[in-house]
């Protein structure tokens, strides 16, 4: 069964585009509204700050089950689990424990900088957008702005094998998604790409130099796939596509992503938005990345908790840092 989610009644104001409402047409809708999306972010984010023991109280059978694989099973056995469980947006999506704890527990990403990205999403795709993914992962925010571009379409890039099998499945209900499985570069070619266990899945990356001062690296023993390798702009002009947003969480290799998108990017305009990481953990692919956008005539913004666009004053470097995150996602838009 296809589930379609339209915003009723809503209007999403951008810089891009004149605001205009979303109405059904005669295909079976579920709709939710802005507001009952936004009510269901407030949620997971309320969860987001529960403590250990209140989470017990909220989620009982999820919570013991998810502790109990992650402490015994996994550390014996060192496998993943595939389990069915369904986002806050109500798509159903599938999870490998003890991956994804988050989105198994409460139905969304709870760090507080993807919860600020859902909101934007939902405040600034429209519903003819194209929306691409570079680095989708499992699928979570094409399958969220698959919702929202009910008459558009996402394109879900993801260079992990093992990951793009989840993708794919998860994708799989979706008329609007489609994915491939590439790594978004530079160049055309091939690339050595480092899949970890699940338990670090979300660190996947072609890039590992930043993950050298980590304790749980020290510990892990990536598996390296050889992947399929594309210039973004070649990308989009191969397939014909015009994206009004594009979403870049590449771990480390967002400095070739942005230099190969720059033909595409000075020739156009879009919401750019890239996860740049805190100089303790390493980010000078993130600098450069900003570099090279900057270059082009895109300057940085930071989402705030009502998920609107607030201009960085001074480096980003510099805003990253003051606000203690290991990372964030951070906005560029061509001014």
């Amino acid at each position: 069964m296809q589930y379609h989610l339209v915003l009723k009644s809503s209007v999403v104001h951008s810089p891009y585009k004149k605001a205009h409402y979303v109405t059904p047409n005669d295909r079976k809708e579920y709709y939710m509204t802005k507001n009952e999306l936004f009510s269901e972010l407030d949620r997971i984010e309320r969860f987001a700050n529960l403590s250990r023991f209140q989470r017990l109280l909220t989620t009982p059978r999820k919570y013991l089950f998810g502790l109990l694989y992650k402490n015994l099973f996994y550390r014996m056995h060192s496998s993943g689990k595939r389990i069915d469980t369904c986002t806050f947006f109500r798509r159903p999506i599938q999870l490998v424990l003890p991956g994804a704890m988050d989105i198994y527990l409460c139905g969304g990403k709870t760090h507080a900088s993807e919860i600020r990205l859902a909101r934007f999403l939902i405040h600034h795709l429209y519903d003819d957008d194209t929306f691409l993914d570079i680095g989708a992962h499992l699928g979570y925010f094409s399958l969220l702005a698959s919702e929202i571009v009910t008459n558009g379409q996402v394109v879900a890039v993801e260079a992990s094998p093992t990951s793009f099998s989840l993708l794919t499945h998860n994708i799989s209900p979706v008329a609007n998604i489609k994915a491939m499985n590439l790594a978004l570069s530079d160049d055309n070619g091939t690339i050595d790409f480092l899949e970890f266990p699940v338990l670090y899945a979300e660190f996947n990356t072609q890039e590992k130099e930043q993950y050298k001062q980590e304790e749980w690296f020290k510990k892990v023993k990536p598996q390296t796939v050889n992947t399929a390798a594309m210039k973004g702009s070649d990308f989009i002009s191969m397939h014909a596509l015009n994206p009004a947003m594009i979403k870049i969480d590449v771990e480390g290799a967002e400095e070739k992503v942005i230099r190969g998108l720059l033909d595409f990017l000075n020739s156009t305009v879009a919401y750019v938005v890239m996860e740049f990481a805190n100089r303790n953990r390493g980010n000078d692919n993130h600098r450069m990345a900003e570099q090279h956008l900057c270059s082009v005539g895109y300057s940085p913004h930071f989402i705030n908790n009502e998920g609107e666009l607030e201009t960085i004053i001074g480096s980003t470097d510099e805003y990253i840092s003051a606000s203690g995150m290991e990372s964030d996602n951070i906005v560029y838009l061509k001014m």
